[in-house]
C-alpha cells in the first residue's frame, strides 16, 4: 500500500511539474524588462515598425518563452494616439495585452518628461531589478534636433519620398525634418535618469546612432549601445534573427546574425556593433591625450573612411580617423587601439553601406564600428563643441 501510494505522490509531483513547464511565463521569476519604444516618425515607418513587433514575437516562440523577461511594446500609431501593450507567452504562441492608450495633445512623448513618464508606468507594471531598451525611430546620432543637412551630393533632389523602391528606403528620410517629434540625445539621457532606471542596454534601430559623441553621452545611461554607424534600411533589425541574442546579451552572436541577414538582403548594406560604456571614460582620457599632441590636417579629410552620403561629411570611422591623427606616434595609437577593442567587443558589416542622401551604396575598405564627428566641417557639425565629448576630449 505505501509503494502505491508513494508511486501515486511522484505522479502528481510530476505532471505538476510538467504542468508549469508548459507555461513558463509563470515558472521563471522576472528579472528583466525589456521596452520596445516606437514613438512617432512618419506614416512611412508604420508597417516596418509592425514587422518588427512581429520579428520580435517570433524571437520569443523560437526561444519558447521571454525566459525571464517581461516585454513592453510602446508605440504611436499617428501624433496623439499611442497604446503600451505587454508581449507574452501562452500556448506556443505570443499574445498582446493592452495595458494602456495614451492620447496626446501635442508631442509630450518626445520630451524628456513624456519619456520618463512612460517608462515609469512601464514600472509600475513591472518591477524588476534590469531594464533594456530598444528604440525604433529616424536617427541623427548626436546632431541637435532641428539642425538643417546641407551638402546633398548634386545630382540626388533632397526631399522625403525621393526613394520609390521601399527596399532602398532607410530609417533617416522623413520625420527628421520635423523637429517639434524629434528627441535630442541629451533629452534622452535626461529622461532615464528621471525615470530612475539604468538599462543593461539600449539597442537603436535607427540611423547613424553608434557613434562616439552619442555613447559618450549616454555612458551613465546604459552599459551597452547597439546600433549602427550608418543608415540603417527601412526594414529595421531582424528581431527574428538575432532578438534571442539580443534579449540575452550576446553581441557576437546578435552581430552575426545581422550581417547574415543584411548580406543576403536584397540591397547587401548593412553595419552594426556593440559599444561598452564601461570604456568610455578611458578612451576620452586617450582621445585627450592625442588631441592635446597632435592636429589633424584638413587635406587627409578625403581618404577617411565616410559613413554618410554627404558631399560634406559629418561620419567618419573614428579608427581611420585617429590613424591620420596620430601618424607617426605608434605609442598614442596604440593605446587607442587597445581601448578601441574594448570598447567595441562586437561588429559587423558588408561591403558596402547606403545612404538615400546620395542613392548610392558606397564601399567600406575600413571598420571600427563606431563613427566620430570630430574632422567634421560640414556646417550642420558646428556645435559639436558644445557636446560633452567635445570638451572631455579637447578642453
Amino acid at each position: 500500500m505505501k509503494k502505491i501510494i508513494l508511486l501515486l505522490l511522484l505522479i502528481t509531483v510530476f505532471a505538476s511539474c510538467h504542468d508549469d513547464k508548459s507555461n513558463e511565463e509563470t515558472e521563471i521569476k522576472k528579472v528583466q524588462t525589456v521596452i520596445m519604444y516606437l514613438p512617432w516618425t512618419d506614416d512611412n515607418m508604420i508597417n516596418a515598425f509592425h514587422n518588427n513587433i512581429k520579428g520580435l514575437e517570433q524571437a520569443i516562440v523560437n526561444m519558447k518563452g521571454t525566459q525571464g523577461r517581461r516585454v513592453f511594446v510602446f508605440m504611436s500609431e499617428n501624433k496623439q494616439e499611442a497604446s503600451l501593450t505587454e508581449i507574452t507567452y501562452k500556448n506556443k504562441k505570443c499574445v498582446h495585452d493592452t495595458l494602456k492608450r495614451y492620447l496626446f495633445s501635442g508631442n509630450e512623448y518626445a520630451t524628456p518628461n513624456g519619456i520618463a513618464g512612460i517608462i515609469c508606468d512601464i514600472k509600475e507594471f513591472a518591477k524588476t531589478p534590469h531594464y533594456a531598451m530598444i528604440i525604433g525611430c529616424h536617427g541623427m546620432a548626436w546632431i541637435p534636433k532641428g539642425t538643417k543637412i546641407e551638402h546633398f551630393a548634386p545630382f540626388v533632389k533632397p526631399r522625403y519620398g525621393m526613394v520609390v523602391d521601399e527596399w532602398k528606403q532607410t530609417r533617416f528620410f522623413g520625420h527628421s525634418s520635423d523637429k517639434e517629434y524629434q528627441t535630442d540625445i541629451a533629452e534622452l539621457s535626461r529622461a532615464i535618469d528621471m525615470a530612475d532606471v539604468h538599462l543593461d542596454y539600449i539597442l537603436f534601430d535607427d540611423c547613424y546612432m553608434a557613434n562616439i559623441e552619442t555613447a559618450y553621452e549616454l555612458r551613465r545611461n546604459t552599459d551597452f549601445i547597439i546600433a549602427s554607424p550608418t543608415e540603417i534600411m527601412l526594414y529595421g533589425m531582424p528581431y527574428d534573427m538575432m532578438g534571442k541574442a539580443v534579449m540575452t546579451m550576446d553581441w557576437k552572436v546578435a552581430c552575426n546574425e545581422f550581417f547574415t541577414f543584411y548580406n543576403g538582403y536584397k540591397y547587401p548594406c548593412g553595419t552594426i556593433s556593440a559599444i561598452c560604456c564601461e570604456e568610455l571614460e578611458n578612451m576620452a582620457a586617450v582621445m585627450k591625450d592625442i588631441n592635446t599632441t597632435h592636429s589633424f590636417d584638413e587635406r587627409l579629410l578625403d581618404k577617411i573612411q565616410i559613413y554618410d552620403g554627404l558631399s560634406k561629411h559629418i561620419f567618419f570611422d573614428m579608427e581611420h580617423y585617429v590613424r591620420y591623427l596620430c601618424k607617426g606616434d605608434q605609442m598614442l595609437y596604440s593605446r587607442f587601439t587597445q581601448s578601441l577593442a574594448r570598447l567595441v567587443p562586437a561588429k559587423a558589416a558588408t561591403k558596402t553601406f547606403y545612404s538615400v542622401y546620395n542613392n548610392a551604396e558606397t564601399p567600406i575598405t575600413t571598420y571600427s564600428g563606431i563613427s566620430i564627428s570630430d574632422p567634421s566641417t560640414n556646417k550642420a557639425a558646428e556645435s559639436k563643441t558644445v557636446t560633452e565629448w567635445w570638451r572631455a576630449t579637447h578642453n
